[in-house]
């Protein structure tokens, strides 16, 4: 059998590819919404999330997340725990809809 994910109060280990999610995490001025570790190559990605009410919002709340991202500094913690690598992206959904962008 291969083995299962690990969980533990908002923390995901992925046994065997070496990846960590992390979910509402403290970092920088806030907390992220989701963050996925590598921390064999130094290399993560920082997710912001918003929810539109409507699809016709979905673009000004893909630009609060980017603004959130670099505004609260989510990424001051990775920096100092040696991620050399830090992939940020801003998304914006609305029920089976989504926008993505990097920041």
């Amino acid at each position: 059998m291969g083995s299962r994910p690990s969980c533990s109060n908002r923390h995901i280990s992925i046994s065997g590819m070496g990846y960590h999610v992390l979910s509402e995490t403290e970092s920088g001025y806030g907390r992220t919404d989701l963050i996925i570790l590598d921390p064999a190559r130094h290399r993560c990605l920082i997710h912001k999330l918003k929810h539109a009410k409507k699809e016709s919002f979905m673009a000004a709340a893909l630009r609060e997340a980017q603004s959130q991202l670099v505004k609260e500094k989510y990424e001051s913690r990775l920096i100092y725990e040696g991620y050399e690598t830090r992939l940020r992206y801003g998304m914006a959904f609305r029920d089976k809809s989504v926008m993505i962008e990097a920041v």
